[in-house]
């Protein structure tokens, strides 16, 4: 079968892009001929607003002495962010089969004419947010003869964020669906309460793969007494949780996040370039500990089988920690602050439960897909 697969804009997140290559794996290896919808969605804020931004941001540098980027636009150019981007591009451009660019969901339906796949399969991650739908429901096109799986979608949230005028249109469409699947169990839930239709609960795809598959994408480098720290928003809080565990511990801290956040004007952009991805991949593998704020940082750390503390991220969504630590039995490796941090970080994790668990549930998702005809 001809498949299309239908997520988030592959740029710099690492989980977001290998949750993309092993759900391709996947697919393939079950015998379909599998691309991504490369969507590159060009935004372009209101020129009202932007001069806005720019007379505030003068406001404060020249009235209060802020440090704050002087440009009319201190956002990356394109040409900038093939600099910033250029490691996770290049495993992109590697390691997933991608389609010509969509810069807007409008283009979709020319896409579909072009590409005429059988079936798309839409996931994982959370593209059901009300910011992608209803294109992430297949609302694109009209055809007859092609199907629509939902593979580990998300929400993001457990609460339902959709308006009602949203939610009849994605109601409408999901019964279209051949099959959905949703990450987290909260999904099932709001699935039947405000689409009207079942789901399955089956986990990221990024573990239906073993560690081995990820480490035969990379140069190894191996590396002994090593905390990994894989923070997304860092602020005094995790800084000071990973820095009291590593020196308990006596472990040198590594990272793979770039050094700031580009802002022209201010920033050096060789300080904003994201790692590779084998030093994201070499950070799990040679760590003896994980401190992560990151869903897919949680993911690894129990894929490479690694004693870690998630530390919860309310900004990008709680439920989806919740979710996968409860499948696994290690709800308590979720930590709100440093006195639970320290309190679980020399707690050990008993794999081998974890592991049999993780068998049954790869084999759960493998029977969903394996019904994709």
């Amino acid at each position: 079968m001809k498949i299309g697969i239908l997520t988030h804009p592959l740029v710099n997140n690492y989980g977001g892009i290998l949750q993309n290559f092993a759900l391709q794996y996947v697919l393939e290896q079950l015998g379909h001929q599998v691309a991504t919808v490369n969507i590159d969605i060009d935004y372009h804020l209101p020129l009202l607003r932007m001069c806005g931004g720019w007379f505030n941001r003068l406001r404060m540098h020249y009235l209060k002495g802020m440090r704050v980027p002087l440009a009319f636009n201190p956002k990356p150019s394109s040409a900038e962010l093939d600099i910033i981007n250029r490691n996770t591009l290049d495993f992109i451009r590697r390691n997933i089969k991608l389609t010509e660019t969509v810069t807007h969901f409008y283009n979709l339906p020319l896409l579909d004419k072009k590409y005429n796949f059988d079936a798309y399969v839409i996931g994982s991650d959370q593209v059901w947010n009300p910011q992608l739908c209803p294109w992430y429901f297949g609302s694109f096109t009209n055809r007859n003869d092609v199907k629509f799986i939902a593979y580990a979608a998300s929400f993001g949230h457990d609460e339902w964020r959709m308006n009602q005028d949203l939610t009849a249109q994605c109601a409408e469409l999901a019964k279209k669906f051949s099959a959905i699947s949703v990450r987290e169990k909260s999904a099932v839930r709001l699935c039947q309460e405000y689409l009207g239709v079942d789901a399955k609960h089956v986990i990221d795809p990024t573990l239906l793969l073993s560690k081995e598959i990820y480490l035969k994408r990379i140069t190894i480098a191996e590396e002994k007494n090593v905390l990994f720290s894989y923070i997304l928003d860092q602020d005094d809080c995790k800084t000071l949780i990973t820095k009291t565990i590593s020196e308990n511990k006596g472990l040198s801290v590594r990272t793979s996040m770039p050094n700031e956040t580009y802002l022209r004007g201010l920033s050096r952009i060789e300080n904003c370039i994201y790692p590779s991805f084998n030093q994201w991949i070499n950070g799990f593998n040679n760590a003896e500990f994980v401190v992560t704020d990151s869903f897919h940082g949680t993911v690894f750390a129990i894929l490479f089988n690694v004693p870690f503390v998630a530390i919860g991220n309310r900004q990008r969504g709680m439920t989806r920690f919740k979710s996968l630590l409860k499948t696994f039995g290690l709800e308590d490796r979720l930590v709100s602050n440093p006195e639970e941090a320290y309190a679980i970080a020399n707690k050990p994790i008993n794999y081998t439960p974890v592991n049999e668990i993780l068998t049954t549930e790869r084999q759960k998702a493998l029977d969903f897909l394996n019904n994709i005809s």
